[in-house]
């Protein structure tokens, strides 16, 4: 006959596989999953009441940008509002248009020497 170990007369497989996903879910946010990879985020928004629309630029994860990229970009159907977001290649063409854009100010606008870039 075989013995079982006590801790599995206490424990039934139901609470062993919760305690197992528990700790899965623990350690993801230290893993990072292979597809990840450092991308260019490039944010262009225009509120209602702004008269040119405006943006930045930076470096984060692959995911983080699809997914607020999915989840915040939109258009404002009763103005002219919106909130664009573009990962990867897609940002390119916005971040030269924003770089461009502030190297214009920078010419134009004394206040806007101060603008973080």
């Amino acid at each position: 006959m075989m013995t079982r170990l006590p801790l599995l007369r206490q424990i039934g497989i139901l609470e062993m596989v919760l305690t197992l996903l528990l700790a899965l879910g623990l350690l993801a946010p230290f893993v990072t999953p292979p597809w990840e990879h450092e991308t260019r985020i490039a944010v262009r928004f225009r509120t209602t009441d702004m008269t040119h629309s405006s943006g930045f630029t930076v470096r984060t994860s692959s995911t983080i940008c699809y997914v607020l990229s999915a989840l915040l970009s939109y258009r404002d159907p009763t103005g002219n509002g919106f909130v664009q977001i573009d990962c990867g290649k897609r940002a390119v063409a916005p971040a030269q248009e924003i770089r461009a854009e502030r190297a214009a100010a920078l010419h134009t606008d004394p206040a806007a020497a101060a603008l973080p870039r």
